[in-house]
């Protein structure tokens, strides 16, 4: 099994980094483009909405696995949950976008924070 595991802070500036180290960690690992590109843009959207609704906290971990059938991304903020609004038409879609590109999403709140799993078919 292949695992890594990246702290960022909770910046939005962050992301970009995030989603060059992902992509070429899911290169190293052999996984195709199209579900590459998928991986990217939801794990970006699962540390986007920890890093913009999870207050206070200072950083935001990414920890992935892979094995011959399934990459496993587990997006961990330490913050509290802070509801957001849909009164603004362009907001609100991180979490739809993620459980399309997502075999399985299971979202944990917790006392010491949240946890977004994605799980992927490799």
């Amino acid at each position: 099994m292949n695992t890594v595991l990246v702290t960022i802070p909770c910046e939005a500036g962050e992301l970009s980094g995030v989603r060059r180290w992902l992509r070429a960690w899911l290169d190293e690992s052999g996984v195709d483009s199209t579900l590459r590109e998928d991986v990217v843009l939801g794990v970006h959207e699962a540390a986007a909405n920890a890093i913009e609704h999870a207050g206070p906290a200072e950083n935001v971990q990414i920890a992935a696995s892979i094995d011959d059938r399934t990459l496993t991304i587990d997006v961990i903020d330490t913050g509290n949950w802070l509801e957001g609004t849909r009164d603004d038409d362009e907001r609100g879609r991180g979490l739809l976008i993620i459980e399309k590109v997502a075999e399985h999403v299971d979202i944990r709140r917790h006392s010491a924070g949240t946890t977004v799993r994605l799980t992927f078919r490799v």
